[in-house]
């Protein structure tokens, strides 16, 4: 199946991604255009729209699209998951609207469980 998002992948797009191809659509296609294009492009692909305004599988108000996938594809019960989300969620939302989000500094917009991962494995 094809699944369609913006450009510039970030912590919201890229955790949605992931969580698909884990646990969705294990054979799952990415396509990432400008936003202009999604909707057209998603048509003409029959692609499945995600992480994108409009789509149905998309930010919900405080709600990330992440969590919003949980809850569409009834993973929201697993507490790893959900803890996850909860980290995407602090990622991709609360950080966009702060202040230093706004601004684009550095490092704002990256997904934080990256150095956690990067620390584990190294244990």
């Amino acid at each position: 199946m094809k699944w369609i998002t913006k450009e510039h992948i970030r912590v919201g797009r890229m955790g949605c991604a992931w969580l698909i191809q884990r646990f969705v659509d294990p054979a799952a296609e990415f396509v990432f255009l400008p936003g202009g294009q999604l909707h057209a492009e998603a048509e003409r692909l029959g692609a499945t729209l995600f992480h994108a305004e409009g789509a149905e599988l998309a930010r919900r108000g405080d709600i990330s699209s992440f969590e919003v996938l949980l809850e569409h594809f009834g993973l929201a019960g697993d507490p790893a998951l959900a803890l996850l989300g909860r980290i995407v969620n602090t990622a991709d939302i609360k950080q966009s609207l702060s202040p230093a989000g706004r601004a684009g500094a550095a490092g704002d917009r990256r997904w934080p469980g990256a150095a956690v991962c990067r620390r584990s494995r190294a244990e």
